[in-house]
């Protein structure tokens, strides 16, 4: 008769044991997430002196006007990711994370879109941020930007929300890349006062010093034209008459051709 081997026995017990107290602690915590109640929202805007679309209030309001979560409202993982989803639809919200905590807080962090440029058509009204994505104007908040008018050549009808399709995209990218230089340079942002396009692309800048237009033509090259630009300014138009000139032509190689009319 083969001997028991008690050793064995209490081992494949305490195994099994320790399993079973797995199992029942997982179920246990999972139960006790179905049941959490939450208790606040919490919310961080992660860029939150770049814009001023959303704040942590607006947020708040938005969540609970939602239904989906709110104090005494049930908390756990799922309702976590319905909220993400349904706050990533929103126009001025991007990067959007969410979780509830042990203590029944659900936690909140995005960043709100940041626009480039604003453009305005007959058709109707958006920003560009520095991805193409287009979203509407506040009705609560102006964002200053390079404005853009006129026939702008882009590659939907406004209005409109969301990614720059790839087709017909090159203008509107231009475009982004040239608001995006002129808010970073000083000068140029505190003088040009709107950029007018028509659906061929070339531009025209009103600006702010005087009442005189800057046909700048296509936006090939635009730094150069700027510089040159510049140079006209410091060199040559402190000598001009006031007022006397209407328009600077700058799609003229080297040369900057001021005209009357």
């Amino acid at each position: 008769m083969k001997r028991i081997s008690w050793y064995k026995v209490l081992l494949t017990f305490g195994i099994s044991g320790i399993l079973l107290y797995i199992v029942y602690a997982f179920v246990s915590d999972d139960d006790k997430s179905k049941q959490m109640v939450c208790k606040d929202i919490s919310v961080e805007i992660l860029n939150i002196d770049d814009a001023g679309f959303v704040t942590a209030s607006t947020v708040c309001e938005i969540i609970e006007e939602s239904k989906l979560a709110g104090k005494g409202k049930r908390l756990n993982d799922s309702v976590a990711i319905r909220v993400r989803k349904m706050l990533e639809t929103k126009s001025y919200i991007k990067n959007v994370r969410a979780y509830p905590s042990g203590d029944g807080i659900l936690h909140v962090s995005l960043e709100q879109r940041v626009p480039v440029v604003r453009i305005i058509s007959s058709s109707g009204s958006c920003y560009l941020d520095a991805e193409g994505y287009a979203f509407p104007p506040s009705p609560d908040y102006v964002h200053d930007v390079p404005l853009v008018t006129g026939r702008v050549p882009l590659p939907y009808k406004l209005p409109y929300k969301g990614s720059m399709p790839e087709k017909g995209s090159q203008f509107a990218m231009k475009l982004l890349d040239f608001a995006a230089y002129i808010s970073k340079d000083q000068f140029w942002n505190a003088q040009i006062q709107q950029i007018n396009t028509d659906e061929k692309g070339n531009i025209e800048l009103n600006m702010c010093a005087g009442k005189e237009t800057v046909r700048l033509g296509q936006l090939d090259n635009y730094e150069f034209k700027l510089d040159k630009l510049m140079t006209f300014y410091n060199k040559v138009y402190p000598y001009l008459e006031r007022n006397k000139y209407k328009s600077f032509d700058l799609r003229f190689g080297d040369q900057v051709v001021a005209t009357s009319e």
